[in-house]
């Protein structure tokens, strides 16, 4: 408090016209202890002195005394009060603490896998063996009995060559163009197993030329799995759904999360009531700096001419498994994002067009530099394996002076800054779902993490985070913390937390044994979901709230 023996009186002189009263008060630290001494200056109040000649001046000298007086007695109670709260606040928040309960971890098992058929492996052709393509192909080397691969179209001749030697036990034919395959498929379904009839095609094709060979494999009924998105427009997505639903066959897309037993979980226990009613859900899918470097700046996803918009390329995956865990329509959407950094007003002076020329002064402190990505892990470490595997066109294996020149003639080995670049590089989504259930998105390529997606759900009785290899529940009753992994699996298909491997699994198990409802990314989800997502690029691109 104020204590009048420590305050000082003095007296200086203005002018001649005006003297000055100065009085210094001496306040005790607010938020320290009773027996700390310290103190701080904290105000200086001027009070004119009166002359008592001067008494047409008088009366307002008078009323700014008394003003001063009770701008003193506030200060006053405001520093008291300060002092006295804090110490009833530090009570509370030390004594008063929920209990942090400690979490108990369980392990679940996904459904048991399906015995082979009988009638031997499901006939498979991969169309694209690529990143993607060769993953899918990869399950019938690890299940045999379950699948063989009788077909494959590359058109890069070293891919194709590698691929023919790995599964040279079944394959009886191999083609560059998909359209001259098509032309053979007859002859290929007498060379293939006859003992199990069913032919199903993988396309993994790049997303332009998904909708011409989906409905060309559709039209001769060939069960389809084909890679995410499911088009890059909504009039072609809405073609190849209508090709399929009159040819009889079974379409799967790729959005592997789906299959995953962590979604299978959290869909449980959303559907289960352990949360309550589901409120709000916060999810995050932080692309990873380089991986947006190399596939959004630089590579094939870069210009929505090419492809298709970032949300749709990167992230229909997402907006799929939000709108599959609630189980719920969507009502309206909204969204807001761009390309806020890989753009020429970026590019640091002096910076070179390619990585390669750029001054290292310049280089040096840039993550973004192609030789950082690309050039340093084959120098440095061997490596062969993505991202740069994808750089050299040809399809041939990584070494330093494959990789150089490919940094030196194509498109990897360009500045972020000065590339022809034109899709989002940080975006979000609002949406909202039927029953009063809110859901924001985001999408960001500058993180540290790759594709390992974040999600909060709230709910009225607790929430849920998942991650990939957990999920972490909390329940506001019980005070319990439970914890739940899935037992780990053997396999070698371990992208996006071994979704792959559960989709191919879902997928070869839905056609051997004719049960369609092993397969929830079907043509009338997948439409329904990537609808979702043309309508929330409409939103941001036209500034408003789309009502669905």
């Amino acid at each position: 408090g104020l204590s009048h023996s420590q305050s000082t009186h003095t007296t200086t002189t203005r002018s001649p016209q005006q003297n000055t009263s100065v009085s210094s008060f001496q306040f005790p630290i607010p938020f320290a202890p009773a027996s700390h001494q310290s103190r701080i200056d904290v105000i200086h109040i001027i009070f004119p002195r009166v002359h008592q000649q001067d008494s047409h001046t008088l009366s307002p000298i008078r009323s700014v005394n008394q003003h001063s007086s009770i701008l003193l007695i506030i200060f006053y109670c405001h520093f008291f009060v300060l002092r006295h709260l804090s110490g009833f606040i530090h009570f509370v928040t030390n004594t008063m603490k929920l209990p942090t309960p400690t979490p108990i971890t369980h392990t679940f098992k996904f459904a048991e896998t399906i015995a082979p058929p009988q009638k031997g492996p499901l006939n498979l052709t991969i169309v694209g063996c690529g990143n993607r393509g060769s993953n899918y192909a990869h399950f019938a080397m690890e299940y045999p009995q379950k699948c063989a691969i009788v077909c494959i179209c590359e058109p890069r001749t070293p891919v194709r060559d590698r691929m023919k030697q790995k599964f040279a036990k079944t394959l009886k034919r191999d083609f560059a163009d998909w359209r001259d395959m098509l032309k053979e498929m007859p002859e290929i379904d007498k060379e293939a197993n006859i003992m199990n009839p069913k032919h199903a095609v993988v396309i993994a094709l790049q997303d332009k030329y998904h909708k011409e060979c989906a409905v060309e494999f559709a039209k001769r009924g060939y069960h389809i799995l084909l890679e995410k998105p499911m088009a890059v427009t909504e009039e072609d997505c809405i073609a190849i759904h209508r090709h399929v639903k009159e040819a009889g066959v079974q379409l799967c897309v790729g959005h592997v999360l789906r299959y995953t037993p962590i979604t299978q979980k959290v869909k449980q226990l959303i559907s289960d009531g352990a949360i309550g009613k589901l409120a709000h859900i916060q999810h995050l899918e932080p692309v990873g700096w380089f991986h947006h470097a190399h596939s959004y700046v630089r590579g094939a996803w870069s210009r929505e001419e090419e492809s298709s918009f970032l949300l749709m390329t990167k992230s229909c995956h997402d907006i799929d498994w939000l709108t599959y865990v609630t189980g719920k329509k969507c009502v309206q959407v909204s969204s807001f994002g761009g390309l806020t950094h890989f753009n020429k007003q970026n590019q640091p002076k002096g910076a070179g067009e390619r990585c390669l020329d750029c001054p290292s002064h310049i280089e040096n402190n840039c993550p973004y530099s192609a030789k950082k990505i690309y050039l340093e892990p084959v120098e440095k470490l061997g490596h062969q394996g993505w991202p740069v595997n994808v750089i050299v066109e040809n399809g041939e294996l990584p070494d330093i002076e494959n990789v150089t020149d490919a940094l030196r003639t194509g498109p990897y080995g360009r500045c972020v800054y000065s590339h022809d670049n034109n899709v989002c590089d940080t975006q979000t989504v609002q949406l909202q779902y039927e029953g009063g259930v809110f859901v924001s998105f985001s999408l960001t390529a500058f993180s540290w993490d790759v594709c390992t997606r974040k999600t909060r759900i709230f709910g009225s009785k607790g929430e849920i985070e998942v991650y990939d290899d957990r999920i972490e529940y909390k329940n506001f009753l019980s005070m319990e913390h439970h914890i739940f992994k899935p037992e780990p699996i053997e396999t070698e298909l371990t992208n996006h937390a071994y979704a792959d491997f559960y989709l191919m699994q879902s997928f070869v198990d839905s056609l051997n044994e004719n049960d369609p409802l092993l397969l929830s990314s079907n043509a009338d989800e997948t439409l329904y979901t990537h609808r979702l997502v043309f309508a929330a690029e409409r939103a941001r691109l036209e500034n408003e709230i789309v009502k669905l």
